[in-house]
This record gives structure tokens, sequence and C-alpha cells, in this order.
């Protein structure tokens, strides 16, 4: 430790490069042992000569570092003033020689520089010679010899031998001056650098800046020595010429004032814009106390160090550097400060002799007081005084929290910037390479392995270890000192016990993450420990409000005003969350959370602090989640969602059963949302089993199961649901989903009926309201009936605006927008999906945002702007893709495969379609899976590949939608798989197609019928077409008639279509006047086509809260009054079909729920994605069947 102090003081005593007129200076010192004997030094000779020496003690260790400290004083005092490098040496050699000890001795070498002329006179005891170079020509032996070595003989003998010599340096000529150590540093073979191998190396270095010269120079000895230890000290300083000229600045102007500040052998990273704005408040006069703040290892002190050195000519009263890290008291600091003045052990109205010292006649002073925390009070009082007294002084302060000094100002200095999580995407070793904290790393990293460099393996292994120490640059050094016998990814294996791995084998405390720690916790008062211990059980930040209702009961003193405290010593940092009304959210750095909870699991209070945690988060979800039911500010869902690692950490973890069930019945919604449908169901489950008897959770989590099995089991959700009892939010919450069930299951009547009830609850806000009357839009949209349903969804966004729900209004509008693109009204629901994108953008919902570009693709596509729809599509999938929605970005895959279908790009669409299949398949997601391989089978169809094979995936396609419960999807592959053997025939001939073509056609269209589906007007103008083919002339007559009805119901693009060729076909069959066709059609022509929305808004599946368990549903316009609600009249039903296979649910899971019964769902779900409107084709002339071999002229309904 003691050892270590001394190197720091050493290192210390380097001095700064000087920064002079027409010159340019490089230095490089490297020390073989702890304590090193070599050092340089530039000396003030007067306004235009400089003193530069270099010298070299023999020995190493503590002994040469003495000597080496007093013989640079004795030159600073002997060299001012003094033109003569042969008097400064004897000079020298009289003030030391008597208390060199016996054996030791100083090589030196001293030249005196005139930066008008350049000339250069310089004279030597026993050192190295200099050497000169001027163009490709270097010279290093001169007329006079070397004379003999300091501290041996008297100066009356030395000076017989010691002679001057003087160099004048032309325009780039290079002056290289060295320590032995160069040129005897020895490889593994033991062979010697040399003299030659120097001249030469500085031959061949580049004539540019001297600090290149020194790097080449440094590499060559470093390539020669190769894996061999350094056995003497290195020091190198190189000095390049320009033209001389008269007009330079003298010295004193040119930055000169004395100056003591700590060096550093490593550039700084990530601080440039902190740097300059530092050295420009010194510079600016304004701020005569600034206190540097921030966490442990933040790197504090060296910014302030660089900063000083940036504005050392502001100070001609000089720079004064003062560490307190082990002072506590007034006397501490004063001590210390007194030392640095140089002003003597005398403690006699020590504090007025610092400021008459600080006061200097040389104009401003800077006092630099690193470490300040230690005594903070006791820094304030001095400074305070010291101010008072030395109007020309300037203090700079680093402190883990402010002074509280009048006047001051502190400036924050944050960790160096990480890869975020979700936000920065890493793909190659550069992308890396551009973050300040990873640079850090291999610069560290490459000193202790020389070999060492971001690779392909391993650049997102030391991001992620960046990233886990918080940018934090002390804790980044240690662990890259770690690369010698650790690779990164064995580092970041190991950071879950970082204080053991982060240490650099010193016993200093500050050589150690834990120490660094501990001087931090050793300064707070016990409550304030115990706040932070409790503060630690938040996995990812927390809100002023919750953080607090945790510290409730601590101590005297207010839970914000610890909360406040601790933040301002850094132990928690904050953001402003814009999406929050700019309200701050409070996170500890991941090392500071670790060690509160070591020093937490040693106090014994564990669960203590888990219940104070439990108890604040709970209330805090519970409070947000009913403003959010209730009133629909949007706000509140967004304060959720930033606590799901909190819930999540009670559901795994928690102590109370009702805490968990509550965190899992908020928390489930959120989960299913982003596609994690087998776990939100999974945290249901496990959660409802360990409630007691009668807990009032336990229909919440009832009524939340089934919220999430709506689409799988719709039939099972309405049965589990009727009669509902409980408050107006669980009963409401209740008849919204089982209205939506009710829907799903082909019983639109009791829906609407179900939501007639539902307004009649008492005490409905306008919001509930406006979510009722939005489920009764989506209900009407979905049954043909346009107008009716955007007259609700107005009425909706009426409620929702003047409520400003933001949240439900974007949702609201997305629904709307998709009945406007299923009734023929792209240029509508352009605009409207474009608003719903906005609404997401501004509330920060990204989920929703991705969605929403999704729908807005299709509009624009449907709208014609084709590049605008590609675009908007491909931003949605990388969003969804940036936000790890692996299930989202599958189906927005889906639909642009339909897109690029659309606009005749069979090829691309099919690479979509399989990388969407192929996405679907990783993730488990069937139902999308088994819509992308219906797609693929219909794209091989269309490119003439594989037709054959492309029948058996519409059928897979099919089989799998029917397994999982999917019927709507089910009967619409079924449908399209009827067009496509429909076309065969069409294109080939032959029986079987025929039949299959029209078994699979009225198969589809009677279970449509049984089930209350809506009928597929052109897949049933298709089915009377092949009918008359087969003389059934009286069915396909029946069938058309029906056809016809539900296609005149509706008042869309395709439906008039249908209406106007079934027409034509019913005069045929009426008058009989049917004629045979040739099958042959002209090559290219295309039948009308069609396909269809999906069954629900994309939107509805983007669930936050219970509230919304369902696409947002309301209340009607009037509370207690279900006048207004508009009926609507089913179609008579038709006897099932034997021909559809019933699906059976699985055995109950172990712990699933008992109340209700589950119907088998898969890993990842979707809304139900049947193909979407299609571009109108041109019409075709003529119902002719194609000639075999020739292209069909109807395509399959559409993808999906």
């Amino acid at each position: 430790m003691e050892l270590e102090r001394a190197r720091s003081v050493q290192l210390s005593m380097l001095p700064k490069v000087p920064k002079i007129d027409a010159l340019e200076i490089a230095a490089s010192y490297r020390a073989c042992d702890m304590l090193g004997g070599d050092f340089y030094d530039f000396i003030l000779i007067d306004q235009w000569r400089l003193g530069v020496v270099i010298a070299d003690v023999s020995g190493h260790g503590t002994a040469a570092a003495l000597l080496m400290a007093a013989a640079k004083k004795v030159f600073q005092l002997c060299g001012r003033g003094n033109l003569s490098p042969r008097q400064v040496l004897l000079d020298v050699n009289d003030s030391i020689r008597p208390d060199v000890p016996n054996g030791m001795f100083l090589t030196v070498l001293y030249a005196v520089i005139d930066i008008r002329t350049h000339s250069v006179c310089f004279a030597s005891c026993g050192h190295n010679p200099p050497i000169v170079r001027r163009g490709d020509q270097v010279k290093d032996d001169w007329k006079h010899d070397n004379a003999p070595v300091i501290g041996i003989m008297p100066s009356s003998r030395l000076g017989k031998h010691l002679n001057e010599e003087v160099l004048q340096m032309q325009r780039d000529d290079v002056l290289v001056v060295y320590t032995d150590g160069l040129t005897e540093a020895f490889n593994s073979a033991e062979a010697m650098y040399g003299d030659e191998r120097l001249l030469a190396g500085v031959q061949r270095a580049p004539l540019g800046a001297p600090q290149q010269i020194v790097d080449a120079i440094r590499a060559d000895v470093d390539a020669f020595r190769a894996d061999a230890k350094l056995t003497d000290d290195e020091t190198l300083l190189v000095v390049r010429f320009d033209e001389a000229r008269d007009n330079v600045s003298p010295l004193v102007a040119a930055g000169a004032p004395e100056a003591t500040l700590p060096t550093f052998s490593s550039p700084m990273f990530g601080r440039e814009r902190d740097l300059a704005d530092l050295a420009g408040r010194l510079k600016g006069k304004s701020h005569p106390l600034i206190t540097l703040t921030g966490a442990s290892g933040a790197g504090k002190s060296r910014l302030a160090a660089e900063a000083a050195d940036a504005a050392l000519a502001t100070f001609p009263g000089g720079v004064h550097y003062v560490d307190l890290q082990h002072s506590e008291s007034v006397a501490d600091v004063c001590r210390q400060v007194a030392t640095a003045l140089r002003l003597g052990d005398d403690e006699t109205r020590l504090g007025l002799r610092i400021s008459m010292a600080l006061q200097s006649g040389s104009g401003r002073a800077l006092l630099l007081l690193d470490n300040c925390e230690h005594a903070r009070e006791a820094v304030s009082r001095c400074v305070e005084e010291w101010s008072a007294r030395a109007d020309n002084l300037q203090i700079l302060a680093t402190s883990r929290a402010p002074l509280m000094a009048p006047g001051e100002v502190c400036v924050s200095v944050n960790p160096l910037a990480t890869p975020r999580a979700g936000k920065d995407v890493l793909k190659t070793p550069e992308d890396a390479a551009k973050f300040d904290s990873v640079k850090l790393f291999v610069e560290r990293a490459v000193e202790t392995d020389r070999a060492f460099k971001l690779t392909p393996q391993n650049f997102t292994d030391v991001a992620h270890i960046c990233s886990k120490l918080d940018g934090l640059p002390q804790a980044i050094q240690l662990a890259a000192g770690r690369v010698g016998v650790l690779s990164p990814r064995q580092i970041l294996e190991r950071l879950d016990k970082r204080f053991e791995l982060l240490r650099n084998g010193k016993q200093d405390e500050r050589s150690t993450l834990h120490g660094i720690l501990s001087m931090s916790w050793d300064l707070l008062p016990a409550h304030e420990q115990q706040a932070l211990m409790i503060l630690s059980q938040f996995p990812d930040g927390f809100q002023l409000d919750a953080g607090s209702r945790a510290l409730e009961g601590i101590g005297e003193r207010a839970p914000e005003d610890l909360v406040v405290s601790l933040f301002k010593q850094s132990l928690l940092h904050s953001e402003t969350m814009e999406e929050l009304d700019n309200e701050r959210r409070f996170t500890m750095f991941e090392s500071v959370r670790a060690f509160a909870q070591v020093k937490l699991k040693a106090s014994g209070e564990q669960d203590a602090a888990w219940d104070a945690f439990e108890r604040a988060v709970v209330e805090y979800v519970k409070h947000w989640w009913q403003v959010e039911s209730e009133d629909g500010l949007s706000v509140a869902a967004r304060r959720i969602r930033h606590e799901s690692e909190a819930m999540l950490e009670i559901i795994r973890r928690g102590r109370s059963p009702e805490a968990r069930a509550w965190c899992a019945v908020i928390m489930a919604p959120l989960l299913h949302a982003n596609g994690e449908i087998d776990r939100a169901q999974q945290v249901l489950q496990e959660t409802q089993a360990d409630l007691p008897a009668n807990s009032g959770v336990a229909d919440w989590i009832h009524v939340t199961d089934a919220g999430l099995r709506v689409d799988d089991a719709p039939g099972e959700v309405a049965e589990a649901l009727e009669g509902v009892a409980g408050d107006t939010g669980l009963r409401f919450t209740a008849m919204l989903t089982r209205a939506a069930a009710l829907q799903g299951a082909g019983k639109r009547d009791e829906a609407i009926a179900e939501l007639r009830a539902a307004g009649e609850l008492e005490d409905l806000t306008p919001v509930r309201q406006a979510r009722l009357l939005d489920r009764l839009g989506v209900i009407y949209g979905a049954s043909g009936r346009a107008n009716d349903a955007r007259r609700l969804f107005s009425a909706a966004l009426k409620m929702a605006n003047e409520q400003k729900a933001r949240h439900l209004v974007a949702h609201i509008t997305f629904n709307l927008a998709w009945v406007n693109m299923r009734g023929d009204r792209p240029a509508d629901a352009v605009n409207q999906l474009k608003t719903a994108l906005d609404l997401a953008q501004q509330e920060g919902d990204k989920a929703f945002e991705a969605n929403a570009l999704g729908g807005l693709a299709l509009a624009l596509h449907l709208a014609g702007e084709r590049q605008g729809a590609e675009a908007c599509m491909l931003r949605g999938i990388r969003l969804s893709r940036e936000l790890g929605q692996t299930f989202t970005e599958v189906t927005q895959l889906n639909t642009l495969t339909r897109i690029y279908h659309e606009q005749s790009r069979e090829e691309e669409a099919l690479r979509v379609a399989t990388q969407a299949k192929n996405l679907a398949h990783e993730i488990g997601a069937r139902k999308p899976e088994a819509l992308a391989e219906g797609n693929i089978a219909a794209l091989g169809l269309l490119l003439g590949k594989d037709v054959q094979g492309a029948e058996e995936a519409w059928r897979r396609s099919y089989q799998i939608l029917l397994d999982l419960g999917e019927v709507r999807s089910a009967l619409s592959s079924l449908s399209n798989l009827g067009v496509m053997m429909g076309e065969r025939w069409k294109a080939k001939g032959g029986d079987r197609e025929l039949h299959s073509a029209i078994e699979a056609l009225a198969e589809s269209s009677e279970k449509r019928r049984d089930l209350g589906y809506e009928p597929l007007v052109d897949a049933e103008l298709l089915l009377a077409e092949l009918l008359v083919e087969t003389g059934r002339h009286a069915e396909a007559k029946e069938r058309l008639a029906a056809a016809l009805q539900a296609a005149r119901a509706r008042d869309d693009d395709v439906a008039r279509k249908t209406v106007a060729d079934g027409e034509r076909l019913m005069a045929e069959l009426e008058t009989k006047s049917l004629v045979p066709r040739p099958r042959q059609v002209k090559p290219g022509t295309r039948m009308r086509g069609r396909a269809s929305l999906p069954s629900g808004p994309l939107g509805a599946r983007s669930l936050r809260s219970n509230s919304d368990v369902l696409p947002t549903v309301s209340a009607p316009p009037q509370v207690g009054s279900s006048a207004r609600l508009p009926t609507v009249q089913t179609p008579p039903k038709v006897g099932s079909s034997a021909k559809l296979p019933r699906v059976k649910a699985p055995p109950a899971k172990h712990d699933s729920n008992p109340v209700l019964p589950r119907a088998k769902s898969p890993a990842r779900k979707q809304d139900s994605n049947p193909a979407l409107p299609k571009v109108p084709k041109p019409k075709t002339k003529g119902r002719g069947k194609g000639a075999p071999g020739q292209a069909p002229r109807r395509r399959p309904r559409g993808l999906q």
C-alpha cells in the first residue's frame, strides 16, 4: 500500500509537456519497478529560454525514487535564471553529493533551448549523448567526451571534465534524448537492443509530430523485447523544431505557472465535451467554486485534473492539487492544503496563512480539492473562508455529493456511454468500438495483453461487460485487467461475483470495486444505509411515489428526503421520463445494487426489506391499474409497463399470495400482448394455486384468464363468464370479454345483448362507455354493417377525446380504419391509421406503433401507394424486431407477402412467406406458421412450382388451424383449397379436381353458415359456376340466390363485383341459355378473386390492462339506456355438416385453473389473419375454363 502511494507521488512529479511557439515536444516514461529512478523535467530559466533535464538514478526502488525526487527539486532551484548547463550541473552536484548513499549516482543530460533562435546548449554527466536528426541523417557523436556522473566527486574535480556544446537547430530538425533503459533492453535470447538499433529507429521514424516518433521508437523496442520483461526504466524525450522567428510568445505567457497536477500514462475516453465545458467554466471566472459530483469510479478526479491542465494558462498564480481522501476535519483539510502550498509544519493561524498564499500576486490561482466527500462539511467551511479572503482564487472540487457551500456550482460526471439493450444494435466489432466504455476496456486490456483486440467472437461480450458495469471507468479498468487470465466471456460470466473478480491484487482500498463502494457506504448514516438496502430490491428502478411507499417508517425523515439524499450522494441516478410527464425515474448502478444486497444479506433484514418492496409495488400498480381501467389515462398504462420487471420479480419470489396474484392479474395481459401467451397463462395458474379460499383476487384471475383465451375457446369462455358477480369493474370486464367470446362463436345477437346489459351497469365512467361503443363497432364492422360501425366508433371517439384518453383514442381510430379498409375506403383508412400512429408515437407505445405501421402499410397498398406501403411495412417489421416482438414481426411478414403478391412480385412474396414460416416455426407460433404455409402453397401454384406439393401444404395449413381451434381461419383456408382445385380443373381438366373443388367449397360454405360467419360471396359464386359445369343447375341456382342476397346486404367492392357477375349467371340459369364453353382461356387472363380482411382488428391484440383484454369496448351513449343501441339480425341457421372434424380440448395441465376449462393453445398466438382485400382486377370476358397446361383464370382467394 505504501509502495503504491509512493508510486502515485512519483508519477505526479512528472511534468506536463509545455506548449511553446515553434517547438513541439513529446515525452514518454516507463518504470520497470514499482518505483523508478529515471526522470525528466522542464525548467523556466527566463521568458526566452527553456531548460530540459533528463536523468537516470542508479538502481531502483525506494532509495532511487527518493534521490530522484531530491535531484528534481534541486534542478528547479539551480536552473532558474542560469543560462549555463555546465554551471547548473556543478551546482546540482554540490547540493546533493553529501546526501547520495554510497554506491549510488546520477547520469544527467541538461540542455538550454533558446525558443527564438533555436540554439541548443547542452552538457552531460555520464549520460547517453543526444541524437539529432536532420532529414534522413542522424548524429550522436560530439566534440567533447562525456563527463563523470553526478554524486561521486566534488564539483572542483568534476568541472575539469565537464564541457558544453552548442547546436544550431534548423526547421524540422529533431532532438532526441533518452535513458539507457532503451538501448540496454534485452530480449528472451539475452540480446541487447543497442545504440545502432536506436539510431536506425530514429532514422526510420516518420518525420511528423514528436509523439509519432516517440510511439515508433517505443514500438520498435517493444517488438525487439517481445515477451521479455523490462530490466530498466525507459525514458524518452523528443523535440521538433519549426522555423525560428522573433515573434514567439514568451514562456511566462505560454503557460509555465507552477502546477502540481497528477499525471496519467493513458488517454482519457469519452470526456471531450465534458472537458471542454469544464475548462470553459474555469476560464470564465463566473463560478469561483465548481464541484464535480458523481458515483464512485466515474472519473471525477481524472476529468478535474485534465480540465485544470487545459486551463493552466488562465492561472498564472499556479495550480495546486490536494487529495483529501484521508481528511475528516477542518484541521486535516488545512494541513493537507498547507503541505501542497509548502507552508511548513507550523499550524499557527494556518487558515489565514493559506488564504494569503492563495492570494497570488501573479494573478488567478486554482486550488483543486480531490475526494472531498469524506470531509464535506469541513471543506465547505474552509472554502468559504478562503474564497472570502482571496478574490483571485478559483476552487475546483470533486465529491460524491455537493459541498453545500455558498456559491457552489455542481457539475455531474456521468458514466461512459454503453450499448443499450434493445436500442443499440451491434453487428460488428466496429459497432461496439464506437462506445467510449468499450474503447476504454480495449485500451486497458491491451496494456495487460498486447495481442488483445475486438473480434467477431468477443465484441458482444465486451459490450455486455461494459453495460453490466454501468459504464463506470474504474470498474471497467479493473475488469479489463483480468484479460491476461480470463477471456471476455469468462469475465462476463463471473460478474455475478464481481466483488471477488474486480480487484488488481493491491492492498489499497481503492484498488477493488468492493473497497470503492465501501467508502461510500461508510459515509452513510444508519437510516440511509437501511433505505439503500430496501431500494436495492427494485430490479429496474422506481418512481419517487413507489420508492417512498417502500421507505415509510424509516427513522424520522420523510421517505422522499431519503431518496433525494441518496441521489445527491450519487448512489442513485435518475432519468427524465418524457412519457411520464417528465417525471424522474431513479435507478441504482448495478454494482451499487449488488453491494447493497450483500449488505442486506449480512444484516439479516432481508424479509423486512422484501415485504416493504412488495407492498409498495402492489399498491402503486393497483392504483394506476384502477385509474387506467376507469379513466383511460394513457400515462397510467405507461406507469404500469415501467413496473413490469418488479411485478415479475414478485410473481417469482413473492411472500404474499395475494400480492403475487394481483401482479399476475395486471402483468398477464402485458405478457399476452407481447406474444408470451404460455407465460401469461402460467403466471395466472401458478399464483391462483397459492391463494387462500374466498380470496378477493381469485375472481379477477378467473376473468383475466378467460380474456387471454377468448380466441382459443370462445364458446367455453362465454359459458364460464356468464353471470360473473362482483364490483362494477370486475363485472364490466367480464361482460366485455364474454361479448367478444360470443362474437367469436358466431353468436352476434347474444354478444350485442351482453353489451346492452353491460351498458346498464351502475356508475360506468365515460371511458368504459367509450370502450363499450368501440366493441359494438367492431361487431357491426365484422357483420358488414359498416355505416353503423362508423357511427358507433365516432361516438366512442368523442367520449375518449373528451376524457383525454389518448391511448384509447388510438385504438378506436385503429379499429375504425379497419372497417374503412373493408368498406372500400382506403383513403379514409390511411388518414385514420396515420392518426393512430402519431398517437402511438406521442404516447411512447412502441408495440402499438409497430401494429399501426403494419395497418398503415396495408391501407397505403389498398389506396395504390405501393412504394409508401412497402416502406411503411418494412419500418414496422424493423421496429418489431428491435422490440423483440417476433410474433408481431411474423404477422407483418405475412401481410408483406400479400402486398408483394398483389403487386405481382411473386418471387419476392415467396421469399418473405418462407421467412415468415421459418420464423414462426422457430418461436412455436403454429397459427402464423400455418398461414404462411398456405401463402407459400398459393404462390407455388401461381409460379407453377410443385402443384401437387402446394395442395398438400394447403391441406396441412387447414388441419393445423383446425387443430388449434381456429375454425374461421381454417374455413378460409378450406375455401382457398377449393378455389385452387377449381383452377386446376380449369387448367388441366379431370373429374377428381372438379369434384374435390366442389366438395371443399361446399363444406366451407355450410360450416360458415352453421357457425354464423358471414359467407364468402365470391367463393359462393365460384361454387355455383362449378355446379353448373356438372349439370346441377337447381342446386347452383339455390346457392347463387343465397350468395346474391348476402352480397347485396354488403357495401364493398368485392360484394358489388359478385352481384354483377352473379346476376349475369342467374339470368343464364333462368333463361336456360347456358352454352358449352371451351376450357381454353387467353393466357394471362385472371378470374376475379377476393382476399378478405382479418376477422378482427390487429390492434385488438395489443392489450395493455384488464380493461382492454379485448379490442377496446365501451358503454352506450347514455348510461342505463339500451334504446339507442342498434340490433343485428343474424341469418337463419342451417343444419350442421359432419364434414368438419371436431376438436377436443386436451386434459388440463397441473395447477391449471379448475374453474375454467382450457383449450390447447400454441406457444404464441395472434388474431386470425385470413386474406385481406385485393386491389380490383380488370374484368375478364366469358366464363371459359383454361386449356390443360395454361395459367388458370382465377387465383386463389388471396394470401392470408
